[in-house]
C-alpha cells in the first residue's frame, strides 16, 4: 500500500464511527478496524493508530504527533455528533465505502 495523506472524508468517517463504537473495536485485530482499513485502502495498524489518537484527544492527552485535522474533526464531533454522522454517511455514499452498518 502506498502511503497517502488522510482526506477530510476519512477523518470524518473514522471519528463518526469512533463516536458510536466501543474503544476496543478499533484494535487492529477487530473486524471493524479491518473494514475501515479496506474501505480507505490503508493498513489495520494505521486505523488502530488513528483510533488511539482520537481516544487520546478525547482524554486530553498531549497531541504532539497527532494531525491538526484529526484534532479538528474530533472536536467537531464533540460539538455536533449528529452532523458528523450525517456527513460521514454522505462520504461513505460518495466513495462507495461500505461502512454504513457502523454508523447506526
Amino acid at each position: 500500500m502506498v502511503r497517502h495523506a488522510w482526506s477530510d472524508g476519512e477523518y470524518i468517517v473514522i471519528v463518526a464511527i469512533f463516536s458510536v463504537s466501543e474503544f476496543k473495536q478499533g484494535d487492529d485485530n477487530q473486524s471493524l478496524c479491518h473494514d475501515i482499513a479496506s474501505a480507505f485502502n490503508r493498513t489495520p495498524a494505521t486505523i488502530d493508530r488513528q483510533w488511539r489518537n482520537i481516544g487520546d484527544i478525547l482524554n486530553g492527552k498531549p497531541a504532539k504527533k497527532i494531525g491538526k485535522k484529526l484534532i479538528y474533526w474530533t472536536r467537531q464531533m464533540l460539538e455536533d455528533k449528529q452532523m458528523i454522522i450525517r456527513t460521514a454517511l454522505e462520504y461513505c455514499k460518495q466513495n462507495n465505502w461500505h461502512l454504513f452498518k457502523y454508523l447506526g
